[in-house]
């Protein structure tokens, strides 16, 4: 009787911190941290070196400086990216996949189609139906024109923004909010909120910077005068005096305006 084949078990060595830094420089050496046309390749590159570590998410957590949950995400994406790499030809994946546009399909996925991989399988199904790539060019566009139209300091919903932009779709408006989110693209800055069942963001044209040590010479005793306005009573309370604080601020905004 021939002897049953043996089993063939991969160990998987947990990486010191000086192949971990290393690897965190191959990253960022050709990915950059702020490319627009290389964030999608960089999150995903980002993701699969965070489930190689075989770190603890507190240790990654620790070593980016980022929260838990931040991490969190990120593992998620990369067991996916894995998944995907054992079922698909990893090309067929799409050029925009940001751990953001991965997140928004894993929540919509149904929480209640099984484990992790079955929900992965739903996430990829979602994707290969809905998921139009944007190419660089268009998606530069799009984003010009949201800039344009919509750094008016007002929330909006991408699905809204879209239908005001010729040949826009809303994921590609997410993407490019997300980017202006994420990374400051189109030099703003944009605020998220939850809204109903999706999302609202504000944009900020961000023309103008102002040192944090100015602002805080300047407002820092407006504000404490406020504070101590705010703790008198009624009868001490002096409303001329919150009229000429309120008066100076004003005066302050006018002026980091011009």
């Amino acid at each position: 009787m021939s002897e049953p084949a043996a089993t063939v078990v991969i160990l998987h060595n947990r990486m010191t911190e000086a192949e971990y830094e290393a690897e965190r420089a191959k990253l960022r050496a050709t990915y950059g941290d702020s490319s627009t046309e290389a964030a999608a390749k960089r999150d995903q590159a980002m993701a699969l070196l965070f489930a190689r570590s075989n770190w603890t998410q507190e240790e990654l957590a620790a070593k980016e400086c980022k929260s838990q949950k931040w991490v969190d995400f990120r593992l998620r994406f990369g067991r996916f990216l894995n998944f995907s790499t054992t079922v698909l030809n990893p090309e067929s994946l799409p050029t925009n996949l940001t751990e953001g546009r991965f997140r928004k399909y894993w929540e919509e996925a149904d929480k209640f189609s099984g484990n992790e991989r079955m929900r992965f399988a739903a996430v990829q199904k979602a994707m290969r139906e809905n998921l139009a790539v944007v190419k660089p060019k268009q998606s530069y566009s799009i984003g010009k024109a949201v800039v344009a139209d919509y750094a008016d300091g007002k929330w909006h919903t991408p699905e809204a923004i879209a239908q005001a932009i010729p040949d826009a779709t809303a994921d590609g408006v997410t993407s490019v909010l997300e980017g202006i989110k994420d990374n400051n693209h189109y030099k703003c800055r944009a605020e998220k909120r939850k809204y109903g069942k999706g999302h609202q963001y504000r944009i900020f044209k961000q023309d103008k910077l102002i040192a944090t040590s100015e602002l805080e010479t300047k407002l820092q005793p407006l504000i404490n005068e406020l504070k101590e306005q705010g703790r008198s009573n009624m009868a001490t309370m002096a409303p001329p005096e919150v009229a000429r604080l309120a008066a100076l601020l004003q005066r302050l905004l006018d002026g980091w305006k011009q």
